[in-house]
């Protein structure tokens, strides 16, 4: 078994671990009534905040925004929750927005396995949510990033306890579901060699097709696409007509939740024939699960997976992004 199969191999492990740690941490007093809230992440960090925002929707009743660049918003000041999110502890993106916050007289959460962020939150006394390490591989950690995150919000009274107490019966069905997720996703796999694969859902699917699409770039070192119903129904669906032999060697997973309005299931419907005469084929994906925090990390393994399997049909090793490390050594030079 390589690195990266024993890291989704241990998905629910991870969650159950970060729970446990996480669990007992304080409730946090604020000086200041938190009226909004500012995560700054890229990369796997970034998504793990984007993932937390879909599961905190409807829960959370202050403003929550992820951001993934150098600065900062205006409003940002006394009355914000800054959450400076970086695995490695070392994202320049991050760390800068971070100086910005302090500037700004913002309360500071510090979310990290080590790294400078660590040494900053240690130094400035920040709150610090300090994440286990099993492999130097951000992406591959989602399970405990977003588990501290919903933590996090907990401790701070912006959401109820309820939500993580939903987190015991994600690892047990994730845990009983596991031999079937990866067996589908192995199958599915299989159709996307050598295919420029496009993912549609709704905005209930969003983060976690954003994560697919990563996980696929990352992990089989193949380009991916993402749209968003209803927001692609006005402009990229028109596009589905040329370059022809492109999209004839093209694949569309499809993603259903049952959260998804029913407009946008009727969307799908009527969009379907349009894009068959030009696709190689439509792939429908149905999320599995009794709650809405069962489906969305069903179809994070699942996703997980299906790259993982993707990456061994296109006979390359998931885990290095030599690209990346080629990058991030050049910007230390400019």
């Amino acid at each position: 078994m390589n690195t990266m199969e024993q890291l989704i191999s241990g998905f629910a492990v991870q969650m159950y671990n970060a729970h446990e740690k996480f669990k007992s941490k304080p409730l946090v007093n604020t000086p200041n009534p938190i009226q909004n809230v500012i995560l700054a992440g890229l990369g796997g960090s970034g998504i793990g905040g984007n993932i937390a925002q879909s599961l905190l929707f409807g829960n959370i009743k202050v403003p929550f925004e992820v951001l993934k660049h150098y600065d900062l918003p205006a409003y940002v000041g006394a009355n914000t929750l800054f959450i400076a999110s970086s695995f490695s502890g070392n994202t320049e993106e991050t760390l800068s927005a971070l100086e910005k916050a302090a500037t700004s007289g913002a309360r500071i959460a510090c979310v990290a396995s080590g790294g400078k962020l660590k040494e900053i939150a240690e130094q400035r006394g920040y709150d610090l949510y300090l994440l286990d390490a099993l492999a130097a591989c951000p992406r591959a950690h989602l399970p405990t990033s977003v588990t501290a995150l919903l933590h996090l919000f907990t401790h701070y009274g912006l959401v109820k306890p309820d939500l993580i107490k939903k987190l015991p019966d994600v690892w047990a069905f994730l845990t009983q579901e596991a031999t079937r997720i990866r067996a589908e996703a192995s199958k599915i796999a299989s159709k996307l060699h050598e295919k420029l694969v496009f993912l549609y859902g709704s905005d209930y699917s969003a983060p976690v097709l954003v994560r697919l699409q990563q996980q696929i770039n990352e992990n089989a070192k193949q380009i991916c696409h993402v749209g968003i119903v209803p927001e692609m129904n006005h402009n990229e669906f028109v596009g589905w007509v040329f370059p022809e032999n492109v999209l004839k060697n093209s694949v569309v997973l499809q993603f259903y939740q049952d959260g998804d309005h029913p407009r946008v299931s009727s969307r799908f419907d009527i969009c379907r024939p349009i894009i068959a005469q030009k696709a190689a084929e439509i792939i429908d994906i149905k999320a599995r699960g009794n709650t809405y925090m069962e489906q969305i990390f069903f179809l994070i393994l699942w996703g997980d997976w299906l790259s993982y399997e993707l990456a061994m049909t296109n006979k390359v090793d998931p885990y290095p992004v030599a690209v990346i490390d080629t990058l991030k050594k050049s910007l230390e030079n400019v």
